[in-house]
């Protein structure tokens, strides 16, 4: 089972899954923009979406994060990005599983 995630196309998503844990708690606001970023490729790579989708999910995900720094509501700010990057820690653990046991 192992082996079969190792050599398959998809053996980033392990690789992206430590990050995810390693900067999910990260108070840095430039690593947290990039791992977010990071999931959105993924995540569309993943489910072959259109680049114009990729583009508009990431233009609304700056829009919403520019409007709650700029609102400085740090703790609604802190937790969209906790809740984002949960889903798709939830998105990248179904694609494993889906992965592992076809």
């Amino acid at each position: 089972m192992f082996q079969l995630i190792l050599t398959s196309n998809y053996s980033y998503i392990l690789f992206l899954g430590y990050a995810v844990f390693l900067f999910q708690f990260s108070g840095y606001f430039f690593i947290q923009l990039l791992h977010s970023l990071f999931l959105i490729l993924i995540f569309f790579h993943t489910y072959k979406l259109s680049p114009i989708v990729l583009f508009l999910a990431f233009s609304l995900f700056l829009l919403i994060e520019i409007s709650f720094s700029m609102i400085s509501l740090v703790f609604i700010n802190s937790l969209f990005i906790h809740l984002f990057n949960f889903s798709c820690c939830f998105l990248i653990i179904i694609q494993i599983v889906y992965l592992c046991y076809p």
